[in-house]
């Protein structure tokens, strides 16, 4: 099966449709979402859903949906979910104007912590507004940025799983980059004994082409901070491909900081 974007839903465009949001509190019990699910489907169309469990051991079903019925009502909803056995509380949210904003979260969270979701387009051009009122200050800036992040990011890998452990199944920790949507991460040919390359591709600095920008610092940072807190090797990093100039890929070359 290919792989495809997750979707998230901080809100929904639908012209002339009835819009609503269904957030659910529940048991965590076995069979619990499919006793809402079974009630809902007759009414609404589910456009976008998310469920996760909590720590009182209660979970959260939120659902983007439109009505099949014109003459659908939070109210009816809510009466409807709260019907089931399953339901502890329910919160319905009604669309405007064929928009439908997220109004029950207050953020998002990933492993226990506070996440912000950035449109990359327009993180993109950020980097550009960084480079064009700074220059090479600018991209001084964002490498120690994108390292900064990168050794907080791996240095929590290593306080989970261990050094070990971390470099271990480091291949498989890096879909961590591409389900954040920052780019899929490949290793690359090595061109000496001591080196090593990394390839992305889709990377998000190169979300828009630059009229500036030749290549990715932000990244180029990222990977150094990464290696550092999960090898504890310095390392120097030179960008030889960037989509930013016509390539298809952003490659990297890594090797021993000198």
């Amino acid at each position: 099966m290919d792989h495809v974007a997750r979707r998230v839903f901080p809100y929904y465009f639908a012209p002339g449709k009835k819009l609503f949001q269904i957030v659910v509190k529940m048991s965590d019990e076995p069979g619990s979402l499919g006793l809402i699910l079974s009630l809902l489907g007759s009414r609404v169309n589910l456009i976008g859903t998310d469920t996760y469990t909590m720590r009182d051991g209660t979970a959260i079903f939120s659902a983007f949906s439109e009505a099949l019925s014109t003459e659908e009502t939070p109210e009816k909803l809510q009466g409807l979910v709260m019907s089931s056995k399953a339901a502890l509380a329910c919160e319905v949210i009604e669309g405007r104007d064929g928009m439908l904003v997220d109004a029950f979260h207050t953020g998002l969270e990933a492993n226990g912590e506070g996440t912000m979701l950035f449109r990359r387009i327009a993180l993109a051009r950020m980097l550009d507004r960084t480079h064009n009122l700074l220059g090479s200050g600018g991209d001084f800036l964002l490498y120690e940025e994108g390292f900064a992040i990168g050794k907080a990011n791996g240095e929590d890998f290593v306080k989970m799983l261990g050094r070990e452990k971390v470099n271990e199944i480091i291949g498989y920790l890096r879909n961590d980059i591409s389900a954040q949507g920052w780019g899929r991460v490949a290793v690359g040919e090595a061109p000496q004994a001591d080196s090593s390359t990394i390839i992305i591709y889709d990377c998000f600095e190169c979300s828009e082409k630059s009229s500036s920008r030749t290549g990715c610092h932000f990244f180029r940072g990222y990977i150094v901070g990464s290696r550092l807190a999960t090898t504890g090797q310095e390392l120097s990093a030179e960008e030889v491909r960037c989509t930013l100039k016509g390539d298809k890929v952003c490659e990297f070359l890594l090797t021993p900081k000198k």
